[in-house]
């Protein structure tokens, strides 16, 4: 193998890892261990945050997300790696209020500097989560 197809082939193995681990800290409920998938300097976007969070924020709003889904479960459903980076789609499962079952699917598109994500940019429908936690 050339030393072009084995750096590539790294690079691929360190995307998938990355978003394999990204996805794990999730389901483990740990908000520290999200936290620690990305650089010192990453850079979360998503539709609750469109002008991005990073450090202590991005653990503050996984707890909430945790405390508002206690059950909450990401199934990995496919994984690219990209030009610098990996993208991939989820599947979340989880239940609000004790009693409101919701499915959301996205899609994550991440930076990655050595191996930690230096910038996400997540994508889910936030209507779809208000119309399945509704009263």
């Amino acid at each position: 193998m050339s030393m072009q197809a084995t750096a590539l082939a790294d690079a691929n193995r360190q995307a998938v890892q990355a978003a394999t681990t990204y996805i794990a800290a999730w389901n483990a409920h740990d908000a520290e261990a999200v936290r620690s998938c990305f650089t010192a300097q990453g850079v979360m976007r998503d539709p609750n945050h469109p002008a991005g969070i990073t450090g202590a924020t991005i653990t503050d709003s996984v707890r909430g997300v945790l405390q508002a889904f206690p059950d909450l479960q990401f199934e990995l459903t496919r994984v690219a790696p990209i030009e610098r980076g990996v993208a991939f789609e989820w599947r979340a499962s989880a239940t609000h209020g004790g009693a409101k079952s919701i499915s959301l699917v996205g899609c994550d598109v991440c930076e990655l500097a050595g191996g930690k994500i230096a910038l996400l940019n997540g994508y889910f429908d936030r209507a779809a989560i208000m119309e399945q936690t509704a009263a």
